[in-house]
């Protein structure tokens, strides 16, 4: 019996057998025939068939067993397809500003749009997490703490440990009660040694605090404190287009052909080359607005812009503003990118619902375009966004009334 015949002799047993609800398309059908399932080697398929199946009351049993095993392996199959199309439930961690020190885990549901709070992780009280960031392996957060780096082992979006903390380095007053030095900024190198670094902010800031991990990932100890210029926390430089301008942020593309600085006084995005020789940023003299052209000689000083991110497939670019005043709200800008990195031209800027007080910082999906997350500490909350077709749009809000709380987001699955 040829492939297609024995195809149109089991299908419909088949699809009894299994109970399905829905034809099975005729491709999967033949996958799943005699002569395929029961081929082995240079056996022929008849002696095969018939020296092997148990008949019992007119049915063949082995065909029924080898039906449900391949049944089960579509239904795996078909789980996976479903996560590769991104309808699942994403798990997202947010700090907060303010003491007492707590790690907030919150769950989206993609296809029912729902987002829930799920776990609120207590940590050392007085170290509230301003700024965030994974482990190369997403096993450990690394936390800038007010006046301690931290790191927390995480064993799944609501298993989360506190493993050990490490004092600022460098200036010896940075540690003391009565200064305003804080931990501000912390980054997990993606490559072994896999160092952590962090910066400080405010008084005392002129050092780059260089950490060493444990094989577990954990902080082990300060390796280095490289100076910096006392005022203006700069580490060799290409001048900024304009002295107001208050470089803030970088973000470079994959391609590693362009460099996007985020200028905090500005509100500017100013985009630059890197020299294939000197591998130094060059200023393009091409800039973009992060807020609407005259708002800041309206509102003098009432605006600051806050991060910029690549999408997930490097083909978009999203940076957002601040303002300094619950009355005026932040802007979020949306670009899009060409292939070495290039911005195109923008797309979009949008005022947010507030004015994102401290954060207002997007955390676009590591893993798809379609996802965006936006925090704000103004009045405590975390929104998701979906991008679409160019378009960005609202899909779900979440208030989370704890002192500071709005911080970045980091996307664990």
């Amino acid at each position: 019996m040829n492939n297609s015949k024995a195809a149109e002799r089991y299908a419909p047993d088949r699809l009894r057998l299994l109970n399905l609800k829905r034809p099975v398309p005729r491709m999967l059908v033949r996958l799943h025939t005699p002569a395929l399932c029961f081929r082995e080697g240079p056996t022929p398929i008849r002696q095969k068939v018939t020296g092997r199946i148990r008949r019992q009351n007119g049915i063949d049993h082995t065909i029924i067993a080898r039906m449900q095993k391949s049944a089960a392996r579509l239904q795996a199959i078909s789980a996976q397809v479903g996560k590769a199309g991104g309808r699942m439930k994403h798990h997202l961690m947010i700090g907060t500003w303010t003491p007492p020190g707590a790690i907030f885990t919150v769950e989206f549901d993609d296809e029912t749009r729902s987002l829930e709070l799920i776990k609120r992780t207590e940590i050392p009280q007085d170290q509230p997490i301003s700024w965030m960031n994974f482990s190369h392996d997403r096993k450990n957060i690394y936390g800038a703490g007010m006046k301690k780096w931290g790191s927390y082992s995480v064993q799944s979006p609501t298993e989360i440990k506190h493993d050990s903390s490490i004092a600022m380095g460098g200036h010896p007053r940075a540690n003391d009660s009565d200064t305003k030095t804080r931990a501000i900024f912390v980054l997990g190198a993606k490559k072994a040694p896999y160092l952590v670094y962090g910066n400080p902010f405010y008084d005392h800031a002129g050092f780059i605090n260089v950490h060493s991990v444990h094989p577990d990932g954990s902080l082990k100890e300060n390796v280095q404190n490289a100076p910096l210029d006392e005022r203006s926390a700069v580490h060799g430089s290409v001048t900024a287009p304009d002295p107001n301008d208050h470089p803030r942020w970088v973000e470079m593309h994959p391609s590693g052909a362009y460099l996007y600085a985020l200028m905090e006084g500005g509100n500017r995005l100013c985009v630059y080359c890197i020299d294939p020789e000197t591998r130094m940023p060059v200023y393009t003299r091409k800039t973009y607005p992060l807020i609407p052209p005259g708002m800041d000689q309206f509102h003098p000083k009432m605006y600051r812009s806050d991060v910029v991110f690549t999408s997930s497939s490097a083909k978009y670019l999203f940076a957002t503003a601040r303002s300094n005043s619950p009355k005026l709200t932040g802007y979020i800008a949306a670009f899009k990118l060409g292939e070495q990195g290039e911005i195109e031209r923008q797309i979009c800027l949008n005022p947010t619902p507030t004015s994102g007080g401290h954060s207002n910082a997007v955390s676009p999906c590591p893993w798809s375009d379609e996802w965006l997350a936006l925090c704000d500490d103004e009045q405590g909350w975390v929104e998701m966004y979906r991008w679409h077709e160019e378009f960005l749009g609202r899909v779900a809000h979440l208030d989370v009334k704890e002192p500071g709380f709005g911080m970045n987001a980091i996307w664990y699955d």
